[in-house]
């Protein structure tokens, strides 16, 4: 049987090394095959230097040749002090890397892509290469920020009422399996709904509400069927409901988050199609952007 692939992009920066040890840690935890992948972006390319000059062409060929024996050599010190049980393979690429890492995912049929954002820098670059490859693609993207998701033991997960709940359920359920993770269900309701509910806000009075509500009864029975699978494995998972009041969901999640801090969040964002593919959700790009966790964006499986 054919495992699956963890793609580990990096920069070869001494703070991008953060993300490959917790990219070969996942992929070893979850018995996959890590590849370490490395873009540089290139304007020119060889055909286009071919119809200039044959001579440029060649030179130019021989350069990024020369290109990736020198990254190979930096990719092998990074690497040296990790210890791999599992095989691991390199790809340098020239190009647009949320391309390269979309295509290759695809192709590959990936289960996971992992992406550096240890420093400010790293950051304005990668959160836009990561929002660029959660539109292009299905595979769920690991947003490495500290190490503390190297393995992670308190885990966030913003659960939304809806199907984008399905696909991050899986990885929940891996999270809380493979790494002995205590899992945090939270959602936020407006006051308005809530209504005269004054004492806190727990499950069972949340099963109440939307037993009363006319909120769709499928998504009372997904929340339900998550809730019992979690039970029934003998995982633990806490839920928790955040009285909203007067703010964005993404405000209430911000500020539970920064109160209560964990070693990785996950959020679920829609798999869109036509020109709305092009937009990551409103809520998954502000928790991307806002804080210091760590992140796992999966995309729901369309009409799920």
């Amino acid at each position: 049987m054919v495992k699956a692939e963890i793609l580990i992009e990096t920069d070869l920066t001494p703070s991008s090394e953060g993300a490959i040890e917790v990219g070969i840690n996942w992929a070893q935890v979850l018995n996959c095959v890590p590849t370490i992948v490395h873009v540089a972006h290139l304007d020119l390319n060889w055909n286009t230097l071919q119809l200039i000059s044959p001579k440029n062409a060649v030179d130019y060929e021989n350069f990024l040749q020369a290109y990736k024996v020198e990254v190979g050599q930096k990719l092998d010190h990074l690497l040296a002090g990790h210890k791999v049980k599992l095989k691991l393979e390199t790809l340098i690429e020239f190009g647009d890397a949320a391309k390269i890492l979309a295509k290759r995912s695809i192709e590959r049929n990936s289960k996971l892509i992992v992406l550096p954002a240890f420093n400010e820098k790293q950051r304005v670059k990668l959160y836009g290469t990561a929002e660029k490859i959660i539109r292009l693609t299905n595979c769920p993207v690991l947003v490495v920020k500290n190490k503390e998701c190297l393995d992670p033991k308190k885990v966030i997960w913003g659960y939304a009422l809806d199907s984008t709940s399905e696909s991050p359920s899986i990885w929940a359920y891996l999270v809380a399996t493979y790494f002995k993770a205590h899992i945090t269900m939270v959602h936020s309701l407006h006051r308005n709904q809530i209504g005269a509910i004054t004492k806190d806000f727990n499950l069972e009075t949340l099963r109440d509400f939307l037993n009363r509500s006319e909120i769709n009864k499928d998504e009372i029975k997904r929340l339900n069927r998550h809730l019992e699978f979690f039970e029934k494995e003998g995982l633990r998972v806490d839920f928790k409901v955040l009285k909203n009041n007067d703010k964005k969901i993404k405000q209430v999640l911000n500020q539970y988050i920064q109160e209560n801090s964990a070693d990785l969040l996950i959020v679920g964002t829609k798999a869109l199609s036509g020109p709305s593919k092009f937009y990551l959700g409103s809520v998954a790009e502000n928790l991307l952007r806002s804080n210091e966790t760590s992140i796992l964006i999966v995309k729901s499986n369309k009409g799920s």
